[in-house]
């Protein structure tokens, strides 16, 4: 009786050690999210995001790209020293950002983003890519 309550502690704790390992990334990502909408939202209006984003589609019209960080929105600059990509898109949105979990989706108001996101104020999102 004793070696089976033992056993049985024991396999209990392999499986709860496997759930956590592999619920760690998603935890992560959960955070990495959380940590970047907060500093987007102390730094950045939502409202010249949109119309950063309605300027930039007007100038550069869909398909442009920019990896050098230069053409930003005002207040992401104080976000990373990493220089942030800029990408426009035929359904009028453009994003900006450095990747997963850190990217803002932006457009008109009428803008409606595809991707999985997270409305700030309707036509500005939050990436949400979450595994």
């Amino acid at each position: 009786m004793r070696g089976s309550y033992r056993n049985g502690l024991i396999v209990g704790g392999v499986i709860l050690c496997i759930g956590s390992l592999l619920e760690w990334p998603r935890l992560m990502s959960r955070r990495q999210f959380s940590e970047f909408k907060h500093n987007v939202q102390a730094h950045c209006d939502p409202f010249e995001i949109q119309r950063w984003a309605i300027r930039l589609q007007a100038e550069r019209g869909p398909d442009y790209r920019d990896r050098t960080g230069t053409n930003l929105p005002p207040g992401f600059s104080k976000l990373s020293k990493k220089p942030a990509y800029v990408a426009t898109f035929s359904d009028g949105g453009v994003a900006v950002g450095w990747g997963r979990y850190h990217t803002i989706y932006a457009g008109s108001s009428n803008y409606i983003c595809i991707r999985p996101a997270e409305m700030w104020i309707p036509g500005v999102y939050f990436d949400t890519m979450a595994p």
